[in-house]
């Protein structure tokens, strides 16, 4: 009768052992790609709304992810339709968008800035500025690179 050795580990758990420790370096590399801190994920924003500001479509689009929505005043836009809206928006007027962040969350690869914002739009027409305003919420997202990336652009205006 064979007895079969007690010192060869089970096929399974190898194999649990190996995906630990992977999902461990991924983690880790996750860690050292990403900056982990509530300044470069603001920093993200601030240079969203200094591009809008400037009329730069390429500075603007540079902080969405290829897989990014914008979610808001019953429209859901992605990729080209994104890129159009501003350039639309920007064609008919100066945009001066500011933000208030009220909250900044950093969860290793992903992070969340929720706030306030207004923006005044002057018509390149002539005609009077009006105020919009209301609230966002941002999922940043980093691209395994170190770059943090617009995810998911949600807002909802206030109704005056």
């Amino acid at each position: 009768m064979t007895q079969k050795s007690s010192l060869k580990p089970p096929l399974i758990l190898v194999a649990l052992m190996v995906a630990g420790s992977l999902m461990a370096i991924s983690q880790a590399r996750a860690e050292d790609v990403c900056i982990q801190e509530k300044e470069a994920v603001i920093e993200v924003l601030a240079s969203h709304l200094n591009a809008v500001k400037a009329g730069d479509m390429d500075g603007l689009m540079a902080v969405f992810s290829p897989t990014a929505r914008m979610i808001g005043a019953g429209l859901t836009m992605s990729g080209d339709d994104i890129r159009q809206s501003f350039e639309t928006a920007l064609a008919e007027a100066d945009l001066m968008p500011e933000n208030f962040a009220d909250r900044v969350e950093v969860h290793e690869d992903w992070a969340l800035i929720e706030g306030e914002y207004r923006e005044m739009i002057r018509p390149k027409s002539g005609s009077s500025s009006s105020l919009n305003q209301g609230r966002y919420l941002l999922l940043l997202a980093c691209d395994g690179e170190g770059a943090w990336k617009f995810h998911r652009v949600m807002w909802w205006q206030d109704l005056i």
